[in-house]
């Protein structure tokens, strides 16, 4: 699917689950509301604010070079809803790569979620998070598919997304 500013929500989301963390980025919650899933892209933007040509761009940016779909940023989200997040995207993007990193109350936390074919290749995500967490001065675990790290350095935190990603893409190269 070629997606524009003009491309209706519901037909992106359909063809594409993995973009709903660029809706949720602009503030756009509801994706499962039927009126929210009829709008255009350029229409969401107009309502909360944001630039549609660059939300768009950044859709179509998100692919790495071995295909797979990479989601590796800082969000304002707490641990119940990145992990919320990180099951709905790993339930239908079998190609996923989540790094993601949030500050509470000055604690860093990590969070890396990676879908089945990724983890098929060998990358098993409790020890990218663990080697990553060092960076923030902490530590972690979890499962093959998803894991988290809490650490006391939040200055360390894009380094810890950038090292977890690094992890993830040598292993698959």
């Amino acid at each position: 699917m070629k997606v524009t500013k003009k491309s209706i929500i519901g037909d992106v989301l359909d063809a594409a689950p993995d973009t709903a963390v660029f809706f949720f980025e602009i503030g756009m919650h509801c994706l499962g509301c039927p009126s929210a899933r009829g709008e255009t892209i350029e229409e969401a933007c107009a309502v909360h604010g944001t630039d549609a040509d660059a939300l768009v761009e950044k859709i179509l940016a998100e692919r790495s070079g071995d295909g797979a779909f990479v989601i590796a940023r800082q969000v304002p989200y707490g641990s119940n809803m990145i992990k919320d997040l990180a099951y709905t995207l790993r339930s239908r993007v079998g190609d996923i790569i989540m790094v993601l990193g949030s500050v509470s109350d000055n604690k860093p936390m990590l969070a890396v979620m990676i879908g089945d074919d990724i983890v098929a290749k060998g990358v098993d995500a409790g020890a990218v998070v663990r080697e990553a967490a060092k960076l923030i001065n902490g530590g972690g675990g979890g499962q093959k598919f998803f894991a988290t790290a809490g650490g006391k350095n939040p200055d360390g935190l894009q380094s810890a997304i950038d090292k977890a990603v690094e992890i993830i893409s040598s292993k698959l190269n």
